[in-house]
């Protein structure tokens, strides 16, 4: 996932910057980032990003490529995608011992019940892990200057 933007502000010693991002006409219906930028689900709408500038040399006002790495962004789909399959079909396959310790009959109802259970269990999961969690482990990066128009 990469974006194009403009620096606003610099803190940290140059380590951090303030980028003011745009989506793209190939972020149309896309929404995979608003999440984690914050940003509204207008797609035109500018919103403020904090990114790691990687000891590049850039200043208020530079154009510059924002990216999440792909070890990143390989976590931040499993976190959303992953764990919540993993989740539902756990919920479906421990519906029979569900049942045999409850002593009821296994049906489909059950079997659905159970897994949109495990599905629920797996969003709250991840909703408590994501409160916990410190925000800058998923932290975007600059990673190149652009030519400012």
């Amino acid at each position: 996932m990469s974006l194009q933007g403009k620096i606003i502000s610099l803190h940290d010693n140059g380590q951090k910057a303030k980028v003011l991002v745009r989506p793209v006409s190939d972020c149309k219906g896309c929404q995979a980032c608003a999440g984690l930028i914050k940003m509204s689900k207008a797609a035109n709408s500018e919103c403020e990003v904090e990114v790691s500038t990687n000891n590049l040399d850039v200043h208020e006002g530079d154009s510059v490529k924002i990216e999440l790495s792909e070890y990143q962004g390989s976590k931040v789909a499993f976190i959303i995608y992953g764990i919540p399959i993993i989740g539902f079909l756990a919920g479906m396959f421990s519906a029979p011992f569900i049942c045999n310790i409850l002593g009821i009959e296994i049906t489909d109802l059950v079997r659905v019940l159970s897994a949109f259970t495990g599905l629920f269990i797996s969003f709250a999961a991840i909703v408590v892990y994501l409160k916990h969690k410190k925000s800058d482990n998923f932290i975007m990066s600059i990673t190149e200057k652009l030519p400012n128009n």
